[in-house]
Formats: structure tokens, sequence, C-alpha cells
């Protein structure tokens, strides 16, 4: 998920945007599949709505089923990511491995590379302006959660609270509204559409170097990639500010993936620490 850390220039976090879908393409990577209209995931009483197991439950069923997500054990992905009122626009590189392994890389011309990645226990960025740096705290926890990989199938182990409070509309869909409270007491809202049952919105305060932000994010196309949706297109607000995250490729359990392991300027943050 992208966190906007300064006016300027933003610190990369998009694990989140990939975790609760896990959908890629057969290798080698392809372009995009559509996908086609599904009817409704959930058939309810309207004085009774479902539970938030049985929410995740269609959502797993709208991606492609348990089996299916379940073929993936790492991809890649690429695309581009904007933010128009601040001038940015870079080329976006993500990774991911099972269970929790991240790697994101962004080229912004005019600034350079920024970095962000997690091995399961260490989490770190480098960006041009700071530099290297270990996550430490809610930072590191909530980086944790977004780089789960099959997070729509582990969802119960991150989250000590979670009820529906009802159909809102967010965006122009009609959705269930699910409030939850993670384990280490931060709150979180998500929208599962009424229709197809897919994720379609979050609503959090997001931890950053800076402190919490609030960030609303907005999943706004799904599409197929053999057989399993993926979003490809995703819209954050962050205050005034809006960034879009547009994915080209996908690519599912690639031949060749980066070392998770911290790079050598975070490992030297890591022995000065010891």
């Amino acid at each position: 998920m992208l966190v906007v850390r300064t006016p300027r220039w933003p610190e990369t976090g998009v694990a989140l945007l990939f975790s609760g879908a896990i959908a890629c393409a057969s290798a080698p990577a392809v372009p995009l599949e559509t996908e086609a209209k599904s009817k409704p995931a959930l058939e309810v009483a309207p004085e009774l709505p479902p539970t938030p197991a049985e929410l995740f439950e269609a959502y797993v069923r709208a991606m492609g089923g348990r089996a299916r997500i379940l073929r993936g054990n790492s991809y890649r992905a690429k695309g581009t990511l904007s933010v128009a009122d601040q001038g940015i626009e870079g080329e976006l590189l993500v990774y991911m491995a099972a269970p929790n392994k991240t790697l994101t890389v962004l080229q912004m011309p005019g600034f350079g590379e920024v970095r962000e990645g997690f091995d399961g226990e260490v989490g770190w960025s480098i960006d041009p302006m700071s530099g290297p740096r270990t996550k430490s705290g809610d930072e590191l926890r909530d980086l944790e959660r977004r780089s789960e990989l099959h997070y729509a199938l582990e969802f119960q182990k991150f989250y000590r609270e979670m009820r529906t409070s009802g159909r809102r509309v967010f965006g122009k869909q009609d959705c269930y509204r699910v409030e939850l409270k993670t384990l280490d007491d931060r709150d979180e809202v998500l929208y599962f559409s009424v229709e197809s049952g897919l994720l379609v919105g979050r609503e959090a305060m997001t931890p950053t170097v800076m402190g919490d932000v609030r960030i609303v994010s907005h999943y706004e196309e799904y599409r197929k990639v053999d057989g399993l949706a993926h979003p490809v297109r995703v819209r954050q607000v962050q205050g005034a500010s809006t960034s879009i995250i547009s994915l080209d490729e996908v690519e599912e359990n690639p031949a060749e993936l980066p070392s998770f392991a911290p790079p050598a300027e975070v490992k030297a943050l890591l022995d000065e620490g010891d």
C-alpha cells in the first residue's frame, strides 16, 4: 500500500494491494485477462447480514476458490504508480513469496529508487532522501500483515475483533461493511461488494515513520488471471492527495525471485544495534 510520507515523495508499502487477492498469471508474464461479470456472491435476508467469516468465505470463492489461491506460492507484479497532484509517476515491481516475504521496488525519474522489504522477521526501507532504515513497533506489525501472501485464507490470525456493521455504499457499490480490530488494537474497516463478493475498499489509520495517516483504498478494477481475480487498479486517498496503482503484468510462481534478505545497508544497521 502506498503511504505518502512527505508532501512530495511516497514511501512504498504496496504489498497490501495484492495480499488480499493473490492473483497471478502463468509464466511467462502476459497481459491480464478481462473478468466476466459475476452473479451476487451471497443471498441473505436484509435483517441478517453475513458474518465477517462468511464474507471472507465469499471473497475466497469470488477470487477463484481456496485450491486455486494455494496454487500460487510466489509472484511478480509489474505496473505504475502515479500521484498526479504531486507530479509523481514511477515504475513499480512487487515480489511476494509464501508465507510472508515481500520486496517492492519503485523507480521514480528525477528522484531515484525506493525499496521496501520484509523477510518474515526484518522490515526495512531505503530511499534517496532518508537512506536505509529498519521498521519496528506498529510500523513493523503493519508490514507483516501486508506481507501475508494468502491473507484471505489467514485473516483470522491478524484480528481479535470482527463484526459486520451493515450495508453501505462505498464508491458506487453496495457493500457489506466489516469493522475489525487488529491484535495490536488498531481499527480497520473493509468493504465487500454485495454483488460480486470481492473486497472493494479499505479504511485504516496506517503507521508510518511520521506517525499515523488515514488511508482509504478503492479496489476499482478486478480482472481474471488464469482463473483468479486480481485487483489491477487501486486508488488510494490520503487527505487531499490521491495515488493510482495500475498493474500491467503479473506472473505466478516465477522461475526466478530476488533475495528477500535485507540488503547490506540494512544489515549494517542491524549489526550496529547488536
